[in-house]
């Protein structure tokens, strides 16, 4: 495999299986494959809530459910999106095996449909830039907010006239755990 010929390489296994309006995405054979062949061979793992509970067979409802959900599989990042947090806002967060962060943010029923996509590539930048998670976390926060900001409520990612400005974000405040 290319990871025994080059152990530094980072496997980002995007789940695709559903969400929370459209059900599952692919097939359920597919979405098992997904689940039984290739997540447990990945480093980061970035499934939104209802993924996350398919991956682990677990119920998924705050952050804690999602920590002990993502705990119970192989990868060790999940990177685990749309979790209920307080009234109108989400929470996004890195789980490892010994620490969490999370940052919170308002909640977006209208967000564009390739969001989770977007998210998991600038997380996966962040990580490849190196640093801390919680440092990681609130980079690719800030830049998904401003990516949602710029696209307005077109309902499409306005991502070239996003991406001009995104190198000067700052970070969102990100809330951090250790177990």
């Amino acid at each position: 495999s290319l990871k025994r010929r080059n152990p530094s390489l980072i496997y980002l296994c995007e789940p695709v299986k559903g969400d929370e309006h459209t059900d599952q995405y692919v097939p359920k054979p597919v979405a098992e494959a997904i689940r039984d062949n290739l997540v447990q061979h990945s480093d980061l793992n970035p499934p939104n809530r209802v993924e996350l509970q398919r991956l682990s067979g677990a119920t998924v409802t705050v952050l804690e459910s999602a920590v002990l959900a993502a705990r119970s599989l192989a990868p060790p990042i999940t990177l685990a999106t749309s979790l209920p947090a307080s009234p109108g806002h989400l929470q996004t967060a890195i789980i490892e095996r010994n620490q969490t962060a999370a940052v919170t943010t308002t909640h977006r029923p209208d967000a564009p449909h390739g969001a989770g996509d977007i998210l998991s590539g600038l997380f996966l930048a962040a990580v490849l830039r190196g640093g801390q998670r919680q440092t990681q976390l609130g980079q690719t926060m800030a830049s998904l907010e401003h990516i949602f900001t710029v696209s307005g409520e077109t309902g499409a990612l306005a991502l070239p006239a996003a991406l001009e400005g995104i190198g000067d974000l700052t970070t969102l405040p990100v809330e951090t755990s250790h177990d």
